[in-house]
């Protein structure tokens, strides 16, 4: 620092009085100015070992945390530590994603009733209302969690029912499903395919189809999740994961 303060001030002040008044030998001074421009091997060691780092971080689309970036330049012939790692990615701020652990989320209830898969995997219509899917969405807003069950048509892929709550009770769905029969996009004869939930279970559902006079909807299930191409959810509401949502900021903003 002093030796810098003597740079600084050079032209202001005799160089030899600075030394004097600072205690700092004048050959220490210029000993320091002469090694100033020069990089020692650790500083340039340091440097490209942080192009390394950051091309690793970039090439696993920044998941790797310091641990695997060590092991990564380990592999590939480059010697760094665990803890040089990590101070060069806190010099370049990367931080590495952390996914949240996997939770199931499909449970068939304590009493599961066997339902055959009317539809095949065939997730395809030739004509509307003759193919339902229905499906539950998390939605992470500012107030809380909030889940959206969509009754979707495979032929047009139009949500012809939808149900938003602060709960995933067997409502939820029986509701989605009912305001898709109440706008007559539920005919007699239809099929209803979901998932294994408990939510959308075919007592339920069958429970929800005597209250509707005219309907008859069959209920079918598969062994796992519904895969299929997602249509634009309702007006308001972004469809998303519980892994990796964007929060919205309360259940006002996520209504049409």
């Amino acid at each position: 620092m002093r030796c810098a303060l003597i740079e600084a001030e050079k032209a202001n002040y005799p160089i030899t009085w600075m030394c004097d008044q600072l205690n700092v030998p004048r050959s220490s001074f210029y000993a320091w100015r002469a090694a100033a421009g020069t990089v020692t091997a650790t500083v340039a060691r340091r440097r490209v070992l942080a192009q390394l780092v950051a091309k690793v971080f970039d090439d696993s689309r920044g998941t790797y945390g310091c641990r695997r970036v060590a092991a990564e330049l380990n592999r590939k012939g480059h010697p760094a530590s665990v803890g040089l790692v990590a101070d060069l990615m806190r010099e370049l701020e990367l931080v590495a994603c952390q996914p949240r652990s996997y939770k199931t989320t499909t449970i068939a209830g304590d009493q599961p009733v066997e339902s055959p898969d009317l539809i095949e995997r065939e997730f395809s219509a030739p004509a509307p209302g003759q193919r339902l899917v229905g499906d539950i969405t998390y939605l992470r807003t500012g107030e809380g969690w909030l889940y959206l069950a969509t009754v979707i048509d495979l032929a047009t892929r139009m949500v012809v029912g939808w149900q938003l709550a602060e709960h995933m009770r067997t409502s939820l769905a029986t509701d989605a499903l009912a305001m898709a029969i109440t706008g007559g996009h539920a005919p007699a004869g239809v099929i209803f395919h979901s998932d294994r939930g408990c939510p959308s279970t075919p007592r339920s559902t069958s429970e929800r189809r005597c209250r509707c006079p005219g309907c008859g909807p069959r209920s079918a299930r598969s062994a796992t999740p519904t895969t299929m191409p997602w249509p634009r959810p309702p007006s308001g509401c972004t469809r998303t994961s519980a892994s990796a949502a964007t929060p919205h900021s309360g259940a006002d903003r996520c209504r049409p």
